[in-house]
């Protein structure tokens, strides 16, 4: 049951009055959601070109500016999400193919979720968050990368079967 009634209930007690007490489901439902902890899902993008070249941000925020399009989901398909958050940012449109990896990430307390897809079309445009793109081989990926994200980036791009 829910880690935050947990805290105040113990389980065998929650569970217990979960299965005897006449509740409707859709109050069962509240019950958990109010219950139980959430954190955050990111979603981030591993975007190549038809010259297998990694799509790359520069971030006005970070301390190390350059990495992969990224941003949080808002009750949608990781896929959708990723596309909309590249495109608002950016004012590029990319089809996101597949979910790639899910990782959990500890500060903030929250889920990764890398997917791959391809840069189809547009024309970018600065915003807030974001202040100049680039397409970059792996023998060329800029200074101010996360040596975490350069890493994903060098294994995605070094075993990437062309035209996948």
């Amino acid at each position: 049951m829910g880690s935050r009634m947990g805290r105040l209930v113990p389980s065998r007690v929650a569970v217990y009055l979960w299965k005897r007490l006449p509740i409707p489901k859709r109050w069962r439902s509240k019950i958990m959601w109010y219950a139980n902890d959430r954190f955050l899902v990111a979603v981030l993008g591993l975007i190549v070109n038809e010259k297998n070249e990694i799509l790359l941000l520069k971030h006005t925020y970070r301390s190390e500016p350059w990495g992969v399009p990224s941003g949080w989901l808002e009750y949608e398909d990781p896929l959708k999400g990723l596309e909309r958050e590249i495109y608002e940012e950016t004012g590029l449109s990319v089809s996101v193919k597949n979910v790639l990896n899910v990782k959990y990430a500890p500060n903030p307390h929250r889920m990764d979720v890398y997917c791959v897809g391809e840069f189809t079309s547009g024309e970018f445009k600065k915003s807030a968050e974001i202040s100049q793109y680039g397409f970059f081989h792996l023998e060329n990926l800029p200074e101010g990368l996360s040596r975490y994200q350069r890493g994903f980036i060098v294994d995605f791009l070094e075993n990437r079967i062309p035209n996948r």
